[in-house]
């Protein structure tokens, strides 16, 4: 059987890392695509960096590819995502041939999953989400669309994340913690309570930076 033709949308270092992902899922890794123009025309691994307009004036090259998405940054990922479906290309589910997913976990399109996460039963993750190397979602959890769970953050089970809430390296949230949209969550925190949207939470327990930076 053919492996699948895929390229990554974005070729900066996280664009890699969902790279190698893709090739330890089982993907034939065919390219990479970003906007910036410094980028166009050059190479990582002996494979080419193209441009979305390159991708989309060339069909017989490109066409039968779908696409993962290489962008750490949520809003231009989602931005991304949008651009990818309006135009009616596939955005896969990657998922390391080193995570474990349970079967009854649910993975919306466009999420990466790294090697070393784990994502438990009946938990649910919506589109174009990042659950980064080691990261635990526990049973239940629900994530939002877009939302990036950084590596080592640890989730306890029923947590619900907002969309394009960001979790720093290593952060925790306490089982039954409901985290905002747009809400961001600092390195090595720890949430012990709800997180209102587009809040930003540091410390262990975790507080509002600007209540922080007051005292």
């Amino acid at each position: 059987m053919t492996a699948r033709p895929i390229l990554v949308f974005g070729a900066g270092g996280h664009g890699k890392v969902v790279a190698d992902a893709a090739r330890s899922a089982g993907f034939a890794l065919a390219g990479f695509v970003d906007d910036a123009p410094s980028r166009a025309g050059s190479s990582i691994w002996g494979l080419p960096v193209i441009t979305w307009e390159q991708c989309r004036s060339e069909p017989g090259r490109w066409g039968s590819a779908c696409f993962a998405l290489g962008i750490g940054d949520n809003g231009a990922r989602e931005n991304v995502q949008c651009r990818l479906e309006d135009a009616d290309r596939e955005v896969a589910v990657v998922v390391h041939g080193r995570a474990t997913i349970s079967p009854t976990a649910r993975l919306a399109p466009g999420t990466v999953v790294m090697a070393g996460a784990v994502v438990n039963p009946d938990a649910v993750i919506g589109r174009g989400c990042i659950v980064n190397t080691g990261a635990i979602v526990e049973h239940d959890c629900e994530l939002g669309e877009f939302v990036h769970l950084s590596p080592n953050v640890a989730l306890g089970g029923t947590v619900w994340i907002g969309d394009r809430t960001h979790l720093g390296l290593g952060a925790v949230a306490l089982p039954g913690v409901r985290i905002g949209t747009d809400a961001k969550v600092g390195a090595g925190a720890v949430v012990i309570r709800d997180v209102p949207d587009a809040l930003t939470v540091v410390g262990v327990p975790a507080w509002p930076l600007e209540g922080r930076a007051k005292k």
